[in-house]
């Protein structure tokens, strides 16, 4: 930027003015530039929605609605894609023109698709991480079992003595699961955990290697 001032001020005689003027202007454009580009992305990949513009024959009016409430009588629209592309980068761009842009409520489309459109959530990856990070916050979702001769009572009472695992434990423990039954499965077993249906969701062995899940074998100790 020093640069560009630089020769700036020699191409304009050091006009403190004009330089201000194009400076201010360069930096409105690069603003509104990357703001173009970020709202076209999410508008994209439906991390926002937006309404579209409907104009009337012989009125100097318009209306914002979505596509679901189509007005009668227009002569024209422009969807939110469009109107982000006529946008003058070298302008202000208004708080009323923001204000129409909404983030899209991404949560209620997966609880709808869950059990109807699995293979798209599988490859959603903000659903993917939503049900990654969701399983770490679980208090006691994933603990490490101590074998029943080391928990302290008499071998014929089934008791258990439970541990916390690590996050790096319960990071690979996790990727485990999805890798073997899939993101469905474990947001299922997250679910299930959380409504008090299951006291460990998966136990895990001293060297980190997943003992069972939900009762079920896991997988083979770590070779040391």
């Amino acid at each position: 930027m020093i640069q560009q001032l630089c020769i700036l001020s020699q191409l304009l005689g050091g006009n403190r003015d004009c330089i201000e003027l194009i400076y201010k202007k360069t930096k409105l454009i690069e603003k509104n530039e990357t703001l173009q580009y970020y709202l076209l992305n999410s508008l994209e990949h439906e991390m926002l929605y937006s309404l579209n513009l409907y104009s009337f024959i012989n009125k100097n009016e318009y209306y914002l609605t979505n596509c679901g409430d189509t007005p009668e009588e227009y002569s024209d629209v422009v969807n939110a894609y469009d109107r982000v592309l006529q946008l003058k980068t070298d302008e202000d761009i208004n708080d009323e023109f923001l204000s129409t842009f909404f983030i899209n409520q991404c949560q209620t489309l997966w609880i709808r698709n869950i059990g109807l459109n699995n293979n798209i959530l599988k490859y959603d990856t903000r659903f993917c991480n939503h049900v990654m990070i969701n399983c770490l916050k679980i208090d006691g979702f994933i603990r490490i079992g101590n074998s029943y001769n080391e928990s302290g009572f008499p071998e014929y009472e089934m008791y258990r003595v439970f541990e916390e695992a690590t996050l790096k434990q319960k990071i690979n423990a996790l990727n485990y699961v999805n890798k073997k039954h899939g993101i469905i499965y474990l947001n299922m077993l997250k679910d299930e955990f959380s409504n008090n249906d299951i006291y460990v969701a998966i136990i895990l062995r001293k060297d980190g290697s997943i003992e069972s899940i939900m009762g079920s074998s896991g997988e083979p100790p770590y070779i040391s």
